[in-house]
């Protein structure tokens, strides 16, 4: 009868307490590149360079492309700690080369 009282208890017990869900850790799900990149030529540009081309008489009037080969010369300037004054004549003559304007 102890035998039995004990066994009843144990399977009592096994009953209240759940064996802890064994979890299976989730798979991270790969990284897909987008089908189509983003278009390389739209880049965020240092804070100066924008001054500076904002001081280039006619910049805003180049197309999309042309506007970011002069920020790029701008910024190329700019790292090379060329004076502002200078970076402003290189950039406008550069403009007016780009616009087929003669000198």
């Amino acid at each position: 009868e102890k035998g039995k009282a004990f066994m009843s208890l144990v399977e009592f017990a096994a009953g209240k307490v759940q064996p802890p869900a064994t979890t299976v850790p989730e798979q991270e799900e790969p990284i897909v590149a987008p089908a189509v990149l983003p278009d390389v030529d739209s880049r965020i540009w240092p804070l100066e360079v924008g001054l500076v081309f904002n001081q280039v008489e006619g910049a805003d009037s180049l197309d999309a492309l042309q506007q970011n080969k002069l920020k790029a010369n701008i910024n190329q300037l700019w790292l090379e700690r060329t004076a502002t004054s200078e970076i402003i004549t290189a950039a406008s003559e550069l403009v007016r080369n780009m616009r087929g304007e003669a000198v």
